[in-house]
């Protein structure tokens, strides 16, 4: 398999948590020690083709809307750079298909994130740039939450990203 940018980052990951040089929830070490058992499984093809592409134009496409840095600098409007985490996720979901075949292992997933984990922000680059891979399906983005505000940031948060690309309808974009 060729060697993919984000691929080592990936896999330190997935190694630290399951030998414990990351501090990890048991749910968290077990999808570790699943994503490596998948990748020696002769059922799955690893290729991470998709899962780069994903990482790829979230990273170069999308920009924060709000936020702090750790210095206190804002983040509002710099790259959207994702965490390790993040990258592992899209690795996992994106990275397996059942062996010579080109369908996906996983069609659903289920990502706790905790609090101030640039959780919503996440899972709309992520809807974002999982429509960019299957547009040639037609694919459609809904975004769900349990309250409407929860829904309206994501939606905001879309909406902040295309118009700061100059990709709204408005402006003569695609969107």
């Amino acid at each position: 398999m060729a060697n993919f940018k984000n691929q080592k980052e990936v896999m330190d990951y997935a190694e630290g948590i399951v030998n414990g040089t990351i501090i990890a929830n048991r749910y968290r070490i077990k999808a570790c020690e699943r994503f490596l058992h998948d990748l020696e499984n002769p059922a799955y093809d690893f290729n991470p083709k998709d899962a780069e592409f994903v990482i790829s134009i979230i990273e170069s496409t999308i920009c924060h809307m709000q936020g702090e840095k750790r210095d206190g600098s804002p983040l509002r409007g710099t790259p959207f750079f994702l965490m390790p985490f993040h990258k592992f996720i899209i690795y996992n979901i994106l990275g397996f298909k059942l062996a010579g075949t080109n369908i996906y292992r996983f069609h659903e997933a289920l990502i706790f994130i905790p609090r101030k984990n640039v959780k919503t922000s996440f899972a709309a680059a992520f809807s974002y740039a999982l429509g960019l891979l299957f547009r040639k399906s037609g694919s459609k983005i809904y975004v769900v939450a349990a309250a409407l505000a929860q829904t309206l940031e994501t939606f905001n948060f879309l909406k902040y990203n295309i118009r700061n690309m100059g990709e709204e309808d408005a402006e003569g974009g695609h969107f």
